[in-house]
């Protein structure tokens, strides 16, 4: 498990926590040197590793041609690529989150991974999709690419990549990562060291595990190991 080390907590309010800030520093991104992402607190690690394992199936990984991590390993991706790809890139033109998600639904391609679930659990993985497709927005300031770099998701994973100069400590609104907090009997249940561990940080204030998934998750791969250690995590 990859623990992130000076980890700082500041401005958070009693109760939960409705967004948070990531700040990472060195962050290498076509000469990028820190970069700043939007952060939402979810409750249960189980179910944002299966949003997260759901949305990136639908949005990411038909725009890219591969399947990218997942946190289930027996994950299976669907039938339709050349469709959902389709449906991604008419979203890039119109923009519209609510209209993608229409199709999705019409399309049957939400229907395995809404069975069973409860109307708030429904509505958690329709804003998770939202994070991911509003990666495509035309003034989001980055984009998802392919990485070759890691052997250990079979040098075949996302990256993300700035397209404009940010600065400092400068917030980008659309990368949007979820942390959840883990238990121990979770990290067994969840977790297969060198398979689908490389989501993980540790909160130095809760001294717990936390899995970081969505769109910025991908920052990662951005990282050389210095670099992971020398990282401040600043939730507000």
């Amino acid at each position: 498990m990859t623990k992130m080390k000076n980890c700082n907590i500041e401005n958070i309010p009693e109760g939960d926590c409705d967004s948070a800030i990531i700040t990472s520093s060195n962050f290498e991104s076509k000469g990028v040197p820190t970069e700043r992402t939007i952060t939402s607190i979810i409750s249960k690690a189980k179910e944002l590793a299966d949003n997260d394992d759901a949305a990136s199936s639908l949005v990411f990984d038909p725009y890219l041609g591969f399947m990218t991590h997942k946190m289930n390993l027996k994950f299976r991706p669907g039938r339709k690529m050349k469709e959902l790809r389709q449906i991604v890139e008419r979203f890039i033109q119109h923009q519209n989150c609510k209209k993608t998600y229409n199709e999705l639904m019409e399309g049957k391609h939400l229907a395995k991974f809404l069975s069973g679930k409860e109307a708030n659990q429904q509505e958690s993985l329709k804003e998770h999709i939202f994070r991911y497709l509003r990666v495509f927005y035309r003034d989001s300031g980055f984009k998802v690419e392919s990485c070759s770099r890691y052997s250990l998701e079979g040098n075949l994973g996302a990256k993300i990549v700035a397209t404009q100069k940010w600065s400092e400590n400068q917030k980008i609104p659309l990368l949007v990562g979820c942390l959840a907090d883990i238990s121990k009997e979770e990290e067994r249940t969840l977790l297969q060291p060198g398979q689908n561990d490389f989501s993980i940080m540790y909160s130095c204030k809760k001294k717990c595990a936390q899995l970081w998934l969505g769109p910025a998750h991908s920052l990662a791969v951005q990282y050389n190991k210095a670099a992971m250690e020398a990282s401040a995590l600043i939730l507000v």
